[in-house]
Order: structure tokens, then C-alpha cells, then sequence
């Protein structure tokens, strides 16, 4: 990392730098991937306009609407942030870059494409099992209860409908069932089976199935994609008003450096809201920032929605203010869980607060950096996250000078 650059702005370069490097390697045939490194030169820089054009047809209305802000500028604030940093051109209406005080701190941001791209890179050389097992929720489930970590337990697998069972939902306290796809993001494919008075389980779409055809429309799904089935797990009753119709989790993100010491830099409190099973911020869910030494929530924002709540916008429940149950055990689970997969330089947890403690729901070899940056309104270059990465990065580019 050359001294005079912040860690930030190394990340940024080396970004790039991948990028660039990649393009004319994807592709399948040799004659696919010549094509590609022909019009490589036309391609970097005719992309980032084509890409800004589009984003700024589906989102210029909005924002002149709301700030008074241009067509035009828009589009030429979007062009050049895109060619600039090489992500998608989201990120520049997500984070407000329209607005002067935005666009003056836009290189103090580590964008989600950026953090993917380079921890996916540090994940293959430093931790490929570790990234591999977290990937799947079958294998992170049975890694951890073997650490003796608590985690959620799996009722059953699914896959290419094949159905592999694990233990029978009597034998745990919760009568209401959750499935979800075993290797997809964003709680895609998630589903809540509530358990009802004759013993059959039903949906929200109000199917009644008996335990049996359950398994059976389980196993026809996972011929697309393997499913787990599990207890479905609520909140801390503290935290019930905040939890909507899904369940709330922290995303705590940890960090290793070069030495092996692991730490809790930055977490969150990510709520469900409407229909929401899953608390995804991408797919409408709210997040507030907590306060590391005491757990306590700030004001929650929404990724594309202006404004701050102090309260729920459904329960009216408060969040400013309110300290979280368990916290110290969520910050001890989570540097925790991480010493089991250490290999890896940083991973996002998702963390239920239960009446019983905190369990680890996943983790995250490669997270987004949008939740947590979005709801502290605070870029990543404030944390010590980018310098471990850049930390990483360095010893690899020393290796090579030898």
C-alpha cells in the first residue's frame, strides 16, 4: 500500500485494478474471450455512460421532486461516478451522491460491488473452505453446532428432491416451521408454516398442509434450489414490536488482521416491515446503528427511502434510544464465531436476539456494506475495516515483490 494513500483509496485503486484485469477472461470459448479483450478500450469507457443512462431514466423524476436536482446534472454526476470507481450506478442515487455535501465524501465510501469483489478475492487465497461453508447454510449449520456454537436447527434438508431428515419439529418447542433456499441471499425463498389447531401447517398464501405434504412440496422445490427447513425462531419480547411479521437481526460485522486478532468494528439492527419475512434492508427492511459498548439503537433508515425514524413506522414502537437484550453476549458470539472460521479477514453475521440469548441465523463471507454504512450514516473510511482489508492486501503484494 503506497504511504501517502489512505486504505480507503488503496481499495478503491485495487478494485479497479481487478476489474480491469478480469474483463477478457470471462466468457465461454476461447473466441468469446478474444472478442471481449478487442473491445476492451471501447468497452471501459462507453459502459459507464450506457450503465448511467439507464439508472438515471428510472430515478432522475424522483429525485428532482424531492431536491430540485436536474436531469442533466444528474446524469453528469452519474457517468462520472461510475466510470470513476467501476460499480454500479445505484450506489450514486443510494447514497445521495446529487448532493454536494454527499459528493464531497463519495471516496470515503467502500461501495457494495467494491466490498464483494475484494473480499470475495481475499476469501479464495486466505479461507476458501471457510467462504465455502458459510456459503451453504447445511454445512454452516453443522460446522457450528459442532463448534458448539448456537445456531438454529435444521429439521431437514432438501435437495434435487431428495429429503434428508434431521430431527422431527416435535422434538423442539417451536410448532411454527421455516424453510429457505440453503445457498441463495437476500432471504430469497423464504417461507414462514404456522402451525394451526388440527396440526396441519399454512402459509401466508393460506395452503394447509399436513407435515407430510409439506416435505413433499419441500423436496419438489429444491429440484431448483436446496432448502433447509428449521423452527421458526422469534424475537427477544422486548424486541417484538420492532420485528413486525419476520424476525429482526444485528448484523455484526468482524474483522481479522494480519496477526489473527479478531474484532467487532460496526454493527446494526436490521426490522422487517409490511409483509417481510426476512429483515433484508435491499428488499424494504429498516436498520438503525448500534452503539458498540451498550447495544443502544440510533435513528433507522430505510435504503430507498429519504428520512429517519426515531420509532417503528407500524408498531410505533421507539428505537431511538433502546438498548438491545443480550448485547454483551451478541459481541461475544459474535468475535466467537468468527475464531471458528478465522481464516477469513472479515464476515457479517446475522444474529437473533431470542429470549433465551442471542443465535447466529448466518454469516456472510462476503456482505454488503450498504446496510451498515446507510443506517450509521457514516462511510466505511471512518472504521478500521478498510485498513485490515488493505492490511491483507499488502502482505500478499509483499509476497510477490519476493
Amino acid at each position: 500500500m503506497p504511504p501517502e494513500a489512505s486504505a480507503t483509496q488503496y481499495l478503491h485503486g485495487l478494485h479497479r485494478r481487478i476489474v480491469r484485469a478480469r474483463f477478457g477472461r470471462s466468457g465461454n470459448g476461447r473466441l468469446k474471450r478474444l472478442a471481449k479483450r478487442a473491445v476492451a478500450p471501447l468497452y471501459w469507457y462507453v459502459q459507464p455512460v450506457v450503465l448511467a443512462i439507464a439508472e438515471v431514466r428510472s430515478q432522475h423524476e424522483a429525485v428532482t421532486a424531492s431536491y430540485g436536482i436536474g436531469v442533466v446534472r444528474q446524469l453528469a454526476g452519474c457517468v462520472a461516478f461510475t466510470a470513476s470507481f467501476r460499480v454500479c450506478p445505484s450506489s450514486y442515487f443510494d447514497y445521495r451522491l446529487f448532493l454536494g455535501e454527499c459528493w464531497q465524501r463519495r471516496r470515503e465510501y467502500l461501495y457494495y460491488d467494491q466490498m464483494w469483489l475484494l473480499l470475495d478475492w481475499l476469501n479464495r487465497e486466505l479461507g476458501p473452505r471457510d467462504a465455502a461453508d458459510l456459503s451453504d447454510k447445511r454445512r454452516f449449520h453443522d460446522r457450528a453446532a459442532q463448534a458448539g456454537l448456537p445456531v438454529i436447527p435444521v429439521l431437514a434438508e432438501f435437495d434435487r428432491g431428495t429429503i434428508s431428515v434431521k430431527a422431527s419439529p416435535s422434538d423442539h418447542p417451536s410448532a411454527d416451521l421455516f424453510s429457505k433456499f440453503a445457498a441463495r441471499w437476500y432471504g430469497e425463498g423464504a417461507c414462514a408454516w404456522r402451525r394451526c389447531a388440527d396440526g396441519s401447517y399454512a402459509d401466508d398464501q393460506g395452503a394447509h398442509l399436513t407435515l407430510d405434504e409439506l416435505y413433499a412440496k419441500l423436496s419438489a422445490l429444491s429440484l431448483e434450489y436446496p432448502l433447509i427447513l428449521q423452527p421458526r425462531v422469534t424475537n427477544h419480547p422486548e424486541l417484538r414490536a420492532l420485528s413486525g411479521n419476520g424476525l429482526s437481526t444485528v448484523r455484526a460485522v468482524t474483522v481479522r488482521d494480519t496477526r489473527g486478532r479478531i474484532e467487532l468494528t460496526l454493527a446494526c439492527f436490521r426490522m422487517p416491515v409490511g409483509a417481510l419475512l426476512a429483515d433484508n434492508f435491499a428488499a424494504g427492511g429498516l436498520a438503525a446503528p448500534i452503539t458498540l459498548h451498550d447495544g443502544r439503537l440510533g435513528l433507522a433508515v430505510f435504503k430507498s427511502r429519504s428520512g429517519v425514524f426515531d420509532a417503528h413506522p407500524e408498531s410505533g414502537a421507539a428505537i431511538l434510544g433502546r438498548r438491545l437484550p443480550h448485547w454483551s453476549e451478541v459481541k461475544e458470539l459474535a468475535v466467537a464465531a468468527h475464531a471458528e472460521f478465522k481464516m477469513l479477514p472479515s464476515i457479517g453475521w446475522d444474529i437473533a436476539i431470542t429470549k433465551d440469548g442471542p443465535v447466529i441465523v448466518e454469516g456472510n463471507s462476503e456482505w454488503g456494506t450498504n446496510v451498515v454504512q446507510m443506517s450509521h450514516q457514516l462511510p466505511l473510511d471512518a472504521t478500521v475495516i478498510p485498513l485490515r482489508l488493505a492490511e491483507h492486501f499488502a502482505q500478499f503484494e509483499a509476497r510477490r515483490v519476493r
